[in-house]
């Protein structure tokens, strides 16, 4: 082991398979330094002489460091994308011991995908390994969890939590004007509806005013004699836009206001 001994006495054993816990530690009490070993086991055979002893060694990895892990970017708060792509790097050097790739970046405890960030430094110590995970969203509120281990079992000090929000729609609603096409006998029509908190609405491109508490909305609209189309949409804060189309025909202007619903 790199000019250092340690021995472990085990006599008489039995021909077979026999297990030995070792502590990682030398015969002096020394703890193993970090890196690569050669790892030796002597042993000497039913009435060999004293002194004729064989050995075999195995390679290890002695790593007691963490995995350092960092984000491309936050995550957003609020999407209308089903599907979100999370990516980032990991720091580790015996998660890529003789240019193969050892360890796991978690995101909600599925393991994302792996690859080399930089090729040309393969085998320079603690090089970043880029990762890449597609991450399924439900209606609402998903929380996402990242963090990484490597080889030996050391986790990231990082670990990363998102509380994303998933808001496939914007919500819309016309509140007087059920129909899709209607007879008036006015020239100016107030369009009143509900809305979500943050949503821009546009009546034919023009945004109007929300109502103090953000929620509702009622818009006075000119019109003239004919039929007039209204283009009512609302876009709400995760960029879902809600269109909703009414056909007005005006035919006079006189009387008690009169709104009837054309079949």
């Amino acid at each position: 082991m790199a000019g250092t001994r340690f021995t472990a006495n085990q006599g008489g054993l039995e021909p077979g398979t026999h297990t030995h816990a070792w502590n990682g530690r030398t015969a002096g009490g020394s703890l193993l330094g970090e890196g690569s070993w050669n790892l030796g086991v002597w042993y000497r055979l039913p009435g060999a002489p004293a002194f004729v002893f064989r050995s075999t060694y195995a390679r290890i990895w002695v790593d007691r460091t963490r995995p350092v892990l960092r984000m491309d970017a936050d995550l957003p708060v609020l999407t209308n994308q089903r599907e979100l792509v999370v990516t980032g790097a990991v720091a580790d050097a015996v998660m890529h011991t003789f240019g193969s790739v050892d360890g796991w970046v978690l995101v909600n405890g599925e393991p994302a995908d792996l690859a080399y960030r930089h090729p040309a430094r393969l085998f320079r110590q603690n090089r970043e390994l880029a990762f890449s995970h597609r991450a399924v969203l439900e209606e609402g509120d998903n929380t996402i969890t990242i963090h990484a281990v490597d080889a030996a079992g050391n986790a990231s000090a990082d670990t990363f939590t998102y509380l994303v929000i998933l808001d496939p729609v914007a919500q819309l609603e016309i509140t007087d004007l059920t129909a899709s096409h209607y007879r008036y006998n006015r020239t100016e029509l107030v369009v009143a509806g509900v809305t979500e908190a943050g949503a821009i609405v546009t009546i034919n491109g023009q945004e109007i005013p929300l109502c103090e508490e953000g929620l509702t909305f009622a818009h006075p609209v000119q019109l003239n004699h004919g039929t007039k189309v209204l283009v009512i949409e609302a876009r709400d804060p995760a960029g879902n836009p809600t269109t909703l189309t009414r056909k007005i025909t005006v035919q006079g202007n006189q009387g008690p206001p009169t709104l009837t619903p054309v079949r």
